[in-house]
């Protein structure tokens, strides 16, 4: 997605909500910033970080989905001017599109 304010491209994401699993936080982020659903079943974990950045602690779970596995169509929600489903041989052949961290994850994802 392509955020408001933001030249780069990223992917889809937020946190829980108070006693919401991650995976179901996922599912719904993307509905809410993409238009495309997904079933919680269907996502596959693809990797947890646990990070500091100026003193908070947090982890970033990353789950990755099959585009067939989904339903609804491609619209930009709230907090994007954009949504794009890509290659990720373009991601990777154009990095100044992307944020580093989201071109790290999907290459763990491609590496699969």
């Amino acid at each position: 997605m392509e955020p408001f304010g933001r030249d780069a491209w990223e992917l889809p994401g937020g946190h829980p909500e108070i006693e919401e699993e991650p995976v179901d936080a996922a599912t719904r982020e993307l509905a809410e910033e993409t238009g495309v659903e997904a079933k919680p079943a269907d996502l596959r974990l693809l990797s947890v970080v646990h990070s500091t950045h100026r003193e908070l602690h947090y982890n970033m779970i990353t789950y990755v989905v099959d585009y067939e596995e989904t339903e609804g169509s491609v619209i930009p929600g709230e907090e994007a001017r954009d949504v794009k489903f890509w290659p990720l041989e373009r991601i990777f052949s154009s990095p100044a599109e992307t944020r580093q961290i989201d071109r790290r994850v999907l290459q763990l994802s491609f590496d699969r």
